[in-house]
């Protein structure tokens, strides 16, 4: 069956889903729940590589300056180094460990998260109706799985784990060239934000240009798997030229896009290269000045600097660049990966396929149709109600069901459930049932109903509702509510408008669906008065589909089949309300 869609009077419009980057986010990431213990072992791994990689540097600091240390001998120099060259050996060796472990960890945690991405999205187009893959290309559906899948897989390998490096990398390295040297640290500090400014305007336009690349190159995809499979019909019908040329136009789109995301994302490299180029060199330069000053020069108000410190500070200066540039190309490859996985995440979220499917239904043994059982002649039941709505009982035959009543549910002239009502007084039945707490006898149920399919997927009266001519139905919560609104508003053969019943104070997405398949276009809530807050969620529920009216029972202690002729036509001629005017009323009653 097709899915429950949009009301029928907007069957032709497009549905609309406006583009959030940070809903897609955290969507996204809320498939890493289940590996945030590996996550966290693997952002240890960083922390460890990227300190590991500025002590690495820190230390040649010493090294340089015991090189150049007029006051030690050869020995001594030849010592100092290969103290040196050890312990950062021990430290680069810790950081290699450490980089290669969180690279497991983290292609584990990709990999994982992929698997349940696609499982979710598989599972997602088994329930898809077959007028979704009328609508979209094969190819375009195929692309989900593969390009939009592997481009999160790619964000989630090693953007994070890039992200969380460059920003401990970079908090690291403004540190130690602070405490090398701060009046080179703030050079460098001015410079940085021209370059991270540059960065984002750039970063800032790719995210329209990859959506706009991966959306083409679904419609490619999608029209070669349509032309391929359909070989046959455009050879029968001379077609090839055609479809050539529509190839054509949508390969040149997809050049185009193409063009434009790879431009925007080819550039940032160099434009970042080229600036920290610009801070490297002014950087060496004012660093120079202030190490031959300090050397020399003698009360210098600038902190002192070594020639150790400058090698160091110079190589952070370039340290300090990257994390940067890093960080800003990553912006580019996370808007990707949004936009793949808003693509995923759009098919996730069609209308699934409306299971209504239900199974015959034998009603209990040695049942009989009957009108003229007292209970239902206290209930005002009649001939014609008789030969409208069946009902009957088993009487002794059947011990289970010998004082109750019993009414088939029919759908498509099918017997798929039955209600059965015992014929006690609700009063005689719990007096009954205190007894039997005491005594240990057997207990009343009031209902004795069938269990095969569930009541959410029936309709009581269903049949009365006709394919494109029953334009308005009024809900009620049980039978003898159908029974009494068809009694008196006559609409035993009324072809426009029928009484059905939903089995309680709320209406499901299947029955939504059963009303919506059959062309109604008007539903009247009659449900009971004292279900006040049930009536506004049911009319919440079908404002959707439907034109909605709610009939205002005056006195809310009564069902409509305790109403008189009378009261049920003032209520459908002056208490029928649009939902605004029911909330406003009860608003005001309160």
């Amino acid at each position: 069956m097709p899915p429950m869609g949009p009301p029928n009077r907007n069957r032709n419009q497009k549905k609309q889903k406006p583009k959030n980057t940070k809903a897609t986010a955290k969507r996204l990431f809320s498939y890493l729940e289940q590996e945030k213990h590996k996550i966290a072992a693997a952002f240890v791994c960083v922390l460890v590589s990227s300190a590991s990689t500025l002590c690495g540097s820190y230390l040649l600091r010493p090294i340089i300056n015991g090189l150049i240390d007029s006051t030690k001998t050869s020995q001594q120099k030849i010592t100092s180094l290969m103290a040196g060259l050890a312990l950062m050996a021990v430290v680069y060796v810790l950081g290699v460990g450490a980089t290669y472990l969180q690279g497991r960890i983290m292609i584990s945690v990709s990999q994982g998260t992929l698997k349940r991405i696609r499982e979710h999205l598989f599972r997602k187009v088994q329930k898809l109706p077959v007028r979704y893959f009328d609508t979209n290309p094969t190819g375009d559906i195929m692309s989900r799985f593969t390009n939009d899948v592997d481009i999160i897989g790619e964000m989630l390998n090693s953007t994070l784990v890039q992200i969380f490096s460059g920003t401990i990398t970079l908090i690291g390295t403004l540190a130690l060239m602070l405490y090398t040297n701060w009046v080179l640290a703030v050079v460098t500090i001015v410079v940085s934000p021209i370059i991270a400014k540059i960065g984002t305007a750039i970063a800032g336009k790719s995210r329209k240009y990859f959506m706009k690349q991966q959306t083409d190159l679904g419609k490619v995809n999608g029209y070669i798997e349509e032309t391929v499979t359909g070989q046959k019909v455009v050879k029968v019908f001379n077609y090839e030229e055609n479809v050539v040329n529509e190839f054509s136009e949508l390969n040149q789109s997809l050049r185009n896009s193409q063009v434009k995301a790879q431009f925007i994302s080819g550039i940032m490299g160099p434009c970042m290269n080229a600036m920290s180029q610009v801070n490297y060199t002014l950087t060496a330069c004012v660093g120079s000045i202030i190490a031959f000053a300090s050397r020399w020069g003698g009360g210098v108000p600038f902190s002192a600097l070594d020639i150790g410190g400058l090698t160091v500070f110079v190589n952070y200066s370039r340290q300090f660049s990257r994390p940067i540039n890093e960080l800003a190309q990553q912006v580019t490859n996370i808007m990707s990966a949004l936009a793949g996985a808003e693509r995923v995440f759009n098919v996730m979220d069609e209308a699934e396929e409306i299971d209504d499917e239900l199974v015959p239904v034998e009603l209990p043994d040695f049942y009989k149709r009957t009108f003229r059982h007292p209970y239902l002649q206290r209930r005002g039941f009649c001939f014609d109600d008789y030969e409208y709505f069946p009902v009957g009982i088993t009487g002794r035959l059947n011990p289970r069901y010998a004082d109750y009543v019993v009414f088939p549910v029919i759908d498509d002239c099918t017997v798929v459930g039955y209600v059965s009502r015992h014929t006690w007084p609700k009063e005689d039945i719990d007096a009954h049932n205190r007894k039997t707490r005491h005594s240990g006898g057997y207990k009343i149920l009031r209902y004795r109903n069938s269990t095969e399919n569930d009541f959410s997927r029936l309709l009581y009266n269903y049949d009365a509702v006709r394919m494109d001519e029953t334009d308005t139905v009024i809900l009620a919560e049980g039978i003898f509510d159908v029974i009494a609104l068809t009694r008196r508003l006559e609409l035993y053969d009324n072809s426009h408008v029928a009484a059905v019943a939903t089995f309680g104070k709320k209406i499901s997405d299947v029955q939504i669906y059963k009303l919506q398949s059959k062309g109604v276009r008007t539903v009247v809530i009659g449900y009971d008065g004292d279900a006040v807050e049930s009536v506004k969620r049911t009319a919440e529920r079908l404002k959707p589909y439907f034109e909605v009216f709610i009939a205002d029972i005056a006195d809310a202690a009564k069902d409509w089949d305790e109403l008189t002729e009378a009261e049920i036509y003032g209520i459908f001629a002056c208490r029928l309300l649009s939902v605004l005017e029911y909330k406003l009323k009860k608003v005001q009653e309160r």
